[in-house]
């Protein structure tokens, strides 16, 4: 009986074939998983990495403005120790000026007082 064999044979290597693409098929489709996930962690991470980059960039702005601000209340006490500025704080330290409105028949006038 050759051909009972044969056909045995045939049937062997068939199911060597379907093992092998069961194989293959799974390996692939494990490594669409892992690609896929790979694929989320950068996700995640870049998404992370930008937030942290806004922080950082809002830490830097805070800074510059607070550097700022410094650099104003410095160059201020420059002026009022060097007398550039006068202090309005102080009584009499300041240059005071008051405006008041005065009708006119023909036009608007604003008279200035200074006190003195």
């Amino acid at each position: 009986m050759p051909w009972q064999r044969k056909l045995t044979v045939a049937s062997q290597r068939l199911q060597a074939k379907v093992e092998a693409f069961r194989t293959q098929k799974e390996t692939i489709k494990a490594a669409y998983t892992a690609a896929e996930a790979q694929t989320r962690i950068g996700e995640a991470v870049s998404g992370i990495s930008e937030e942290m980059g806004d922080v950082g960039m809002a830490i830097q702005r805070a800074q510059d403005k607070t550097k700022q601000m410094q650099a104003r209340a410095g160059a201020l006490d420059e002026l009022l120790a060097s007398g550039a500025l006068e202090d309005a704080t102080l009584p009499g330290g300041a240059t005071t000026c008051s405006l008041s409105w005065v009708p006119s028949p023909r036009a608007t006038t604003w008279t200035t007082s200074w006190p003195g």
